[in-house]
């Protein structure tokens, strides 16, 4: 009994298993040219990685990314921490986009860059927890509609206020981006 989906699974292994199979003479007769070919040492077909490995790739090794990130608000002096369901949420969208581990770092780099620059000014802040919210809402810059949870006090988490984010009108941007614009 076939049901939904499993046509295009079989699809994806039967060409995986293509792939693994292929040789130099393929690639000479699917157009590649002869001199190229001729600087491929070894030929192999690569299968993709699964949400277990992406998930031992971004929290295991000694320099992991989510290690990286710790390390570095550490020395400002700011907690950093990632709820469980936040490193699932990125490992499932790093298996949507299709790249990776390389999926990994683009994902987390959309949601930390922005704190990277907004915390160190921020003398109260001590803790950050990192949220699924926080990981899947990224369109939105701001740290209050993405779902960061501040902490001035260890012990107790509270959303980021309206107010804690200074707002830049686009009236201000203009201003600073053309100094010599008032004179015109």
């Amino acid at each position: 009994m076939a049901g939904f989906g499993q046509a295009r699974e079989a699809e994806e292994k039967t060409r995986g298993m293509l792939l693994a199979q292929s040789e130099f003479d393929d690639l000479l007769k699917y157009g590649i040219i002869p001199e190229l070919v001729g600087r491929l040492p070894v030929l192999c077909a690569l299968d993709d990685l699964d949400e277990e490995a992406l998930l031992k790739i971004l929290t295991e090794p000694k320099n992991a990314l989510v290690r990286q990130y710790e390390k570095s608000f550490e020395m400002d002096g700011v907690q950093l921490e990632f709820e469980e369901e936040a490193f699932q949420a990125v490992v499932q969208m790093a298996i949507k986009k299709g790249t990776g581990a390389r999926a990994l770092r683009s994902i987390l780099e959309a949601v930390m860059l922005e704190l990277m620059f907004q915390i160190p000014g921020q003398e109260t802040v001590n803790r950050i927890v990192v949220t699924e919210e926080m990981i899947r809402n990224l369109t939105d810059a701001h740290l209050q509609a993405i779902g960061l949870r501040i902490d001035e006090d260890a012990d107790v988490e509270e959303p980021v206020a309206a107010e804690a984010m200074p707002e830049v009108e686009e009236s201000d941007q203009a201003e600073e981006a053309t100094p010599g614009a008032e004179a015109a």
